[in-house]
């Protein structure tokens, strides 16, 4: 079977799901919808979005810290909801490699029945600038980010990617590839047994 239809059958099977989404942030949920329905587009989806906390600082500084920020989401909204299908964590972060900083997120999707999928976006280096800020003022990234670019609410706007690519990506473009990455052992449970 060609990988469309075997998505088409674990579809077929199910005829509605309940997704939380562990933050409020509306470019998340964008990320988090568009990931699922892409994979599902045959179920009817009821998505809740969660205040769910990370467990780790404002501003994560390595891929390990992202990471366990988003299962730490995960975690905090299956407390806050507990009956739903999946949930789903996202965690943006910032860590130090060859000389730049560079900028990433991690996705956590968990089933009802704590299985796990995991994706990660891909990296870009921050303008100097930013970084400079961050470190001298202790800002959060997006924060910085405004600062520097004289812009306002990238955080639930575009993210730091939309005004750094003249806003041909934005933050739940950049997210949505991650959370399909992360949905992949759900959509293949036989090779994931």
């Amino acid at each position: 079977m060609s990988d469309e239809s075997d998505i088409g059958l674990v579809s077929a099977t199910i005829s509605c799901m309940h997704v939380v989404i562990a933050s409020k942030s509306p470019v998340k949920e964008a990320a988090v919808k568009k990931g699922f329905l892409m994979l599902f587009p045959e179920v009817t989806i009821v998505f809740e979005c969660v205040a769910a906390v990370s467990g780790v600082g404002d501003q994560p500084m390595s891929s390990d810290e992202t990471r366990t920020g988003a299962h730490g989401r995960v975690a905090h909204a299956r407390t806050l909801s507990p009956d739903a299908d999946y949930y789903v964590g996202l965690e943006g972060g910032i860590e130090e490699m060859y000389g730049d900083f560079y900028n990433h997120g991690w996705v956590v999707v968990e089933s009802k029945d704590e299985r796990r999928g995991f994706g990660k976006t891909f990296s870009f280096a921050l303008p100097p600038a930013i970084v400079r800020v961050m470190r001298e003022e202790g800002l959060e990234q997006s924060h910085a980010t405004d600062k520097v670019l004289a812009k306002s609410g990238t955080k639930t706007g575009t993210g730091t990617i939309g005004p750094l690519t003249k806003d041909a990506l934005t933050y739940a473009d950049w997210y949505a590839p991650a959370v399909v990455s992360a949905l992949v052992p759900f959509v293949n449970e036989e090779l994931y047994s």
